[in-house]
């Protein structure tokens, strides 16, 4: 059993709170559903595009998601 991304539950604790979904959130962004899916899963590497994006919809700084993702990247070696 793999463990779940910091960048996973941190996107869907604040997709609820928000009462947004990751299908809403694609489209609020203009991207595909598939492209957000591969970047929160890990699949795909996050652009900073993808973080400009994201960051004022969740309401967090890009900071913030940077140090999700620096997390994930660390918890792995």
């Amino acid at each position: 059993m793999t463990k779940e991304l910091v960048i996973t539950q941190k996107i869907s604790i604040i997709l609820k709170e928000k009462n947004l979904t990751a299908y809403k959130l694609s489209k609020l962004m203009d991207i595909s559903d598939s492209a957000l899916y591969g970047m929160i899963k890990g699949i795909d590497p996050f652009s900073i595009k993808f973080i400009e994006k994201i960051a004022p919809i969740l309401g967090v700084s890009k900071e913030e998601i940077q140090g999700w993702i620096l997390a994930d990247k660390y918890s792995k070696e």
